[in-house]
């Protein structure tokens, strides 16, 4: 049965008795473990080492362009996709992920993408899983762990670790947060438009028989009342020929023939009840 050549990328068939094609069977292979890369340098692959290191003290970095890693002012240069209008970064074979540049995982008939070690994350955590039943181990989820079992409050064992049992409380808690945080946010949304709508008054409608009416005659007869009862009011009270209207200072005594305001209320009163 025939198989493809074991380096990353290549579609060539490996030759009889061999896992490389005819292009590849005298390139060396990175040294380290599960790596199928090309040698780069010093027998090992761009990724595992086979760069140059970036010269900056305790920086085990890969230099970038000049002597330094990108962090301590190396030079990146960013390779685009071929695809025409595409601004994404080529990943592989000058493409982006979109456009079929990301590498497959290598078990068979698997369409993710690699994440590590040539497979991707589903199947990097099944062949990592270990076979024993230790119940003293860490049960995550997510992928192999050989740390033992957090111990609880009341000395039964958790599920998980220590690490991962904070970990996952972490992320329980932020998600239990924002689900109460949208929750009082719907409610006062809602509240709001409530008293909206209570405080929501219907417009007068428009009636047309209004406009016939008039005003006129109703405030005529109120000014006409109170002409009267200014008339009776000032008539009432007479005032004698010999005083004389003369300012004085200081001035003179109350003058005894004004009515008292009891009168004129008296009066007014009379007056009202006559109309």
């Amino acid at each position: 049965m025939n198989h493809l050549c074991e380096f990353n990328f290549c579609t060539n068939v490996a030759l009889p008795n061999a896992t490389k094609c005819e292009f590849h069977k005298h390139r060396s292979q990175c040294i380290e473990k599960d790596c199928y890369n090309q040698v780069y340098a010093r027998n090992r692959c761009a990724r595992h080492g086979g760069k140059r290191k970036c010269i900056a003290q305790g920086c085990t970095s890969n230099a970038q362009g000049n002597e330094f890693c990108v962090q301590h002012g190396g030079i990146a240069v960013k390779r685009y996709c071929s695809v025409e209008g595409c601004q994404k970064q080529a990943q592989a074979g000058q493409k982006c992920l979109r456009h079929g540049g990301g590498r497959r995982c290598k078990v068979q008939d698997c369409t993710q993408y690699v994440r590590t070690a040539g497979m991707c994350h589903t199947h990097y955590s099944k062949s990592t899983m270990t076979t024993h039943d230790d119940p003293s181990i860490c049960k995550y989820a997510y992928k192999s762990c050989s740390n033992p079992r957090a111990v609880k409050k009341d000395g039964t064992l958790h599920s998980l670790c220590e690490s991962h049992r904070r970990k996952t409380n972490k992320v329980q808690q932020e998600y239990a947060a924002k689900k109460r945080q949208s929750i009082a946010l719907d409610e006062s949304i809602l509240l709001e438009q409530l008293l909206v709508d209570d405080l929501a008054v219907d417009p007068i409608p428009y009636d047309e028989s209004s406009d016939d009416y008039d005003m006129t005659e109703e405030l005529r007869g109120v000014m006409d009342l109170d002409v009267v009862v200014l008339d009776k009011l000032v008539h009432s009270t007479s005032i004698p020929a010999s005083t004389s209207m003369a300012p004085t200072f200081p001035p003179p005594a109350p003058i005894s023939w004004l009515p008292k305001p009891t009168e004129i209320d008296a009066t007014f009163s009379s007056d009202m009840l006559l109309l």
